[in-house]
């Protein structure tokens, strides 16, 4: 089962609103993604460049500035290539539905998914009110460490370019 199992994690920023359904929507745009193995091989840590419109950086969440996502690999060659190494494999990554839908997988395509996010095991390791783990408590209680890193810019801290290899 080991051999099955891949660990995944995607940043976004934000694109502009489309039509959804009868209602205008924000959409997100996939700017970064890490896949690892069992083993902590990593198969695939890349930032992208989208193919539509980017509106926000949401920089004080990814630290990605414009010039940090150009040049870099399309999306629509990610998404393909990701699809196919997914087939038949357990994905593991925090809070999956954005990662899923922006990379069109199907789920009946996967063995299975295990979202940290929603885990039954990991809610009785680490108490909390909200109805989803937060990634930060989980890697804190779990492993310890804290996430995210910033740096002091012009007496300011700002954060540090974002890799979602951090996050899986």
């Amino acid at each position: 089962i080991r051999q099955r199992i891949l660990f995944i994690d995607c940043e976004f920023v934000g694109g502009h609103k489309e039509m959804v359904g009868t209602k205008l929507k924000g959409t997100q745009l996939l700017a970064s993604i890490a896949i690892m193995d069992y083993q902590g091989r990593v198969i695939l840590d890349t930032r992208v460049t989208p193919s539509k419109k980017i509106k926000s950086y949401c920089r004080w969440i990814t630290g990605f500035r414009p010039m940090d996502l150009v040049n870099q690999r399309k999306d629509k060659e990610i998404i393909q290539e990701v699809n196919q190494l997914i087939r038949g494999r357990i994905l593991i990554g925090h809070d999956l539905t954005s990662d899923m839908k922006v990379l069109q997988i199907n789920a009946d395509n996967l063995a299975g998914v295990r979202d940290l996010s929603t885990s039954s095991i990991l809610r009785e390791l680490i108490p909390s009110e909200n109805p989803r783990l937060s990634l930060k408590d989980v890697t804190l209680k779990i492993l310890g460490k804290e996430l995210r890193s910033s740096k002091l810019v012009n007496g300011r801290e700002e954060p540090e370019p974002h890799s979602a290899l951090e996050d899986v």
